[in-house]
């Protein structure tokens, strides 16, 4: 997984790469109810909020239906990760000097720089097809922590997942762009 989350990385000039995997410690703690508790059993309480994260398939049946779902996704998962950061600093009073956030903005940082190239790769493959339009403003609300938390690290493990389904795809874009 993490080499997956290697791809979106380094398509930044650095190469220092941080992972969903390092932001997990750090983000505070997933809630504990009496249904859910321990790692073993956190995918149960990820799937709440399944109608405000985007899902980390890559849909599509063409290369290009697959590539324009990545784009589209990665805008969604930039968005998201915008809106983790934002919790952190509004909600729980992370420091913008803090390793956390340097990590939470690399993330969103470099999720940007894989969307330009992906970009690229959209005009490249076909200069006449229009790039994906951007999608509407995120309304993201939570009434409270125990949401706000859930939101959080769904968007972080939803986020790895879906990063190793793209790199499943990219090996197949090779030749596609002449």
């Amino acid at each position: 997984r993490d080499s997956a989350f290697q791809l979106i990385l380094q398509s930044a000039r650095g190469s220092s790469a941080s992972s969903p995997a390092e932001l997990r410690p750090q983000l505070h703690s997933p809630p504990e109810t009496p249904s859910v508790r321990g790692r073993d059993n956190i995918m149960a309480f990820i799937q709440l909020p399944s109608n405000e994260v985007p899902p980390s398939t890559v849909s599509g049946t063409s290369i290009s239906e697959k590539l324009q779902d990545i784009y589209t996704k990665n805008m969604l998962f930039q968005m998201h990760m915008s809106k983790v950061k934002e919790d952190q600093d509004t909600v729980w009073g992370v420091q913008s000097d803090s390793t956390f956030w340097s990590l939470l903005t690399s993330v969103t940082d470099r999720l940007g720089h894989f969307l330009g190239k992906m970009e690229r790769v959209l005009e490249a493959q076909d200069p006449k097809v229009p790039l994906p339009t951007s999608p509407p403003p995120l309304q993201v609300s939570h009434s409270n922590n125990y949401d706000n938390k859930v939101y959080g690290w769904a968007v972080i493990f939803r986020l790895e997942k879906w990063i190793g389904e793209v790199q499943k795809v990219l090996p197949d874009v090779t030749g596609v762009c002449k």
